[in-house]
């Protein structure tokens, strides 16, 4: 997530939201994304979750993100796939 935040120079603070996409994730794989979250500087505030829709998980994740911005629930979110 560092990576995202210093390409867009957007503050992790910001963003509000994060929904990654991930085919079959073994059980530890959220507390990873929760510790990528937290070392790039997005609050623990801001929601994550995780997306297993097998092909399509990281596009499903980004139309989250997409969907709650233009619902205006968020202002800034990240979503991708890994």
């Amino acid at each position: 997530f560092r990576a995202i935040l210093e390409r867009t120079r957007v503050a992790g603070s910001d963003v509000e939201d994060i929904c990654m996409g991930n085919c079959l994730m073994p059980p530890s794989g959220f507390a990873a994304m929760r510790m990528a979250q937290i070392v790039a500087g997005v609050p623990p505030s801001a929601g994550l979750q995780m997306i297993n829709r097998q092909c399509s998980s990281g596009l499903q994740a980004v139309a989250h993100i997409a969907s709650a911005i233009q619902a205006g629930q968020i202002s800034i979110g990240i979503g991708g796939g890994v």
